[in-house]
């Protein structure tokens, strides 16, 4: 290092009281690096130096303001000990060569021979705090794209993939033309030594004496897993309302409030309590005791007042529920900002009832000798689906007017109904005659087994449900989305997908959606490896949940599958999506979600246990976790699918599967 470089920082540590690598975040230093080209401005200054100068940042080359966010990413922790300064070399003599002969004019002296300096697309970025990107080795690449390796110093784990890029945010250049994504994290320095052999790290962000690090935990990797499954589980627990047996829309860990009501989530819930009590988490006490007050709540047995508390749930004049509801009364709530009243869900009808039947099967299956108890879910289960009336769910064009109605014929399928049977949120058969898949084949496949699938129901009294779920099911056989080479049964958020393989019998079951199920995963994985999110096998799951206003314009955002460059907005990931995709490929998804344990990026405790879950995160502000803001049905796919390392997928079918010819049922045929 030069003395003019060693005085600037002598400079710096005065004002800072420290080094560079003492203060700033990744984040941070790539926010501030110039972004114009070498010799432009005060571009020749490092970041540090133009700090102490109040020097701004050159403009960007492409002409287009970078956005800054309003809310930048927590510094990262502090070094466990004092950055020594390089020292520096005796200058030594340049070298000089022998004047050459020259017919056209006189000879010049020849200067010293130097090497240019490789010239890197990406200027920015190209140093890592706490790694060996430092000055005299920055990150190189000769195009967009190119990734840097790196190795953090001896106490800190990296996390991300360094890469060079510009990253379009909201139609805005947010970074152009520097390397991104990755950080060096500083350990616990009282857990910073490796796991023991045949143990695994379980890292949570914590603080100690120096500051900010990261806490290992060592665990058998079964441990680990079952550390996050039963941690999900207690989430799940502490979002239920103990009054009613309803479940909530979402909790805050931070100070345990479970707030909304919702059908959906109620219907989660109940086969959450089973996959407790076949963890041995619960007893069977328990477990019949908690699914009972539910299902009694849902119809209409209501539970005695409390507290000035009473129960008096609400549904449409078809049977449909609704899909918010306040936890402790059953009064409705808005859906989206639609009036209070009126308005009911075909959606969270078909979300709840599959996890009421779920109950009823279980049940079933796990005693054979019948208790009052069990007698009494298999009655309540039985009441509460005819308290819908299956045959209404279908809508069509009203005559002679743009309205679309609940019709006998129709080929509509709603996601709310009003009182009046006008339909909203239609999906209507697409140009090939098969439905979009949607998790609404939770609802057509119960109205289509309920209206048709009984035996003597050969010849259905309503074609039009049969043919609907013909059309739904249909869908797998003729795919008509690809992304990256893998056809896909939607560009949704892998739920759409993912509840409905657990939770809906043709598709754990029938072939075609075992295949496309095992295709989402891929295309998942593919689309946050490519230059869309440059995530990696660590960094990815296309899931729902909270998200970064100020990059995707919503506080709740569901992700879709895109090769858009432009679209990844805040770079958000779910690992909960991840473990939901376990069935596609145990071993392979194991190893990524170990990976997402050991970086401990995604890793919430929670809070008054020692157990975690896996939660979203975003790559444009890795500071930042949603522990306030933990919505359950997203959520619901980490535990669903963890349960399948020890109860395997044949569970969800036998569980799933109701409609059996020892019940009254017609086979159903595999497509």
């Amino acid at each position: 290092m030069g003395l003019v470089r060693l005085a600037w920082v002598a400079s710096a540590t005065l004002v800072f009281g420290g080094t560079q690598e003492d203060h700033l975040s990744p984040a941070l230093v790539s926010d501030d690096d110039c972004l114009g080209a070498p010799g432009e401005g005060a571009c020749y200054l490092n970041a540090l130096q133009r700090r102490v100068l109040k020097v701004p940042n050159a403009s960007n080359s492409s002409g287009v303001a970078a956005i800054v966010p309003p809310d930048l990413p927590t510094p990262p922790p502090v070094p466990s000990s004092s950055s020594v300064l390089p020292t520096t070399s005796t200058p030594q003599a340049p070298q000089t060569t022998e004047p050459v002969a020259n017919t056209t004019g006189p000879v010049q002296p020849a200067g010293p021979a130097t090497t240019p300096p490789p010239v890197s697309v990406c200027l920015a970025g190209q140093e890592i705090p706490f790694s060996n990107r430092k000055p005299g080795n920055e990150c190189i690449a000769s195009k967009l794209g190119d990734e840097c390796s790196y190795q953090c110093n001896e106490g800190y784990i990296a996390v991300g993939r360094h890469v060079c890029q510009t990253i379009v945010i909201q139609n805005q250049v947010w970074k152009d033309k520097s390397f991104f994504g990755g950080n060096c994290w500083r350990l616990c320095a009282a857990t910073s030594g490796p796991c023991p052999a045949g143990q695994v790290p379980l890292r949570v962000n914590t603080t100690d004496d120096l500051g900010p690090c990261m806490q290992t935990l060592c665990k058998t990797e079964d441990d680990a897993f079952k550390n996050l499954a039963r941690g999900n589980y207690e989430v799940w627990r502490r979002s239920r309302n103990d009054y009613s047996g309803s479940y909530t829309d979402h909790i805050d860990l931070d100070t345990g409030k479970a707030k909304l009501g919702s059908s959906d989530t109620t219907g989660m819930g109940l086969i959450m309590e089973c996959v407790a009590h076949s963890m041995g988490w619960i007893s069977d006490q328990d477990l019949l005791e908690r699914v009972n007050l539910t299902l009694s709540s849902f119809a209409n047995i209501p539970p005695p007042a409390k507290d000035g508390m009473s129960w008096n749930f609400t549904r449409g004049p078809k049977g449909w529920v609704p899909r918010y509801f306040e936890e402790s009364t059953g009064a409705l709530l808005a859906e989206a900002g639609d009036k209070v009243d009126g308005v009911w869900s075909v959606m969270s009808t078909g979300l709840f009832y599959v996890g009421v039947m779920f109950v009823q099967t279980y049940v079933l299956n796990h005693w054979v000798r019948r208790s009052d108890t069990t007698g009494m879910i298999a009655i309540l289960t039985e009441k509460l689906m005819d308290m819908v009336d299956w045959h209404s769910m279908l809508c069509l064009q009203a005559f002679a007017s743009p309205e679309v109605v609940e019709g006998y014929n129709g080929t509509g399928i709603p996601m709310l109904m009003n009182n009046k049977g006008l339909c909203t949120g239609i999906s209507w058969p697409e140009a090939d005659g098969y439905y979009p898949f949607t998790e609404e084949i939770t609802a057509a496949w119960l109205a289509d087994r309920r209206v048709c699938g009984h035996r003597g129901q050969e010849n259905c009294s309503m074609p039009a449900i049969h043919t609907m779920w013909n059309k739904v099911v249909g869908r797998a056989l003729h795919p008509n989305l690809e992304i990256f080479g893998h056809p896909l049964l939607s560009d949704w958020s892998s739920y759409v997908v993912q509840i409905p393989y657990y939770t809906t019998h043709p598709v754990n079951s029938f072939p075609a959606f075992q295949k496309l199920f095992k295709d989402g995963w891929l295309a998942d994985w593919a689309d946050y490896n490519s230059s869309v999110f440059y995530g990696g096998s660590d960094r990815y799951g296309m899931g729902a949940g909270p998200d970064i206003m100020w990059c995707s314009g919503k506080e709740y955002n569901a992700d879709m599958y895109t090769n858009n460059t432009a679209k990844g907005d805040c770079r958000t990931w779910s690992p909960e999506a991840v473990a939901g995709w376990l069935p596609a490929s145990p071993e392979v998804i194991k190893g990524h979600l170990l990976s997402m344990m050991a970086n401990g990026e995604s890793v919430l405790p929670v809070p008054g246990t020692d157990y975690h879950i896996l939660w979203r995160k975003a790559m444009v502000d890795p500071g930042k976790n949603w522990s306030n803001y933990v919505t359950l049905i997203d959520l619901s796919t980490e535990l669903l699918g963890l349960s399948t390392i020890w109860l395997g997928t044949d569970w969800y079918r036998n569980n799933t599967n109701h409609f059996t010819s020892s019940r009254g049922y017609i086979p159903e045929v595999p497509i």
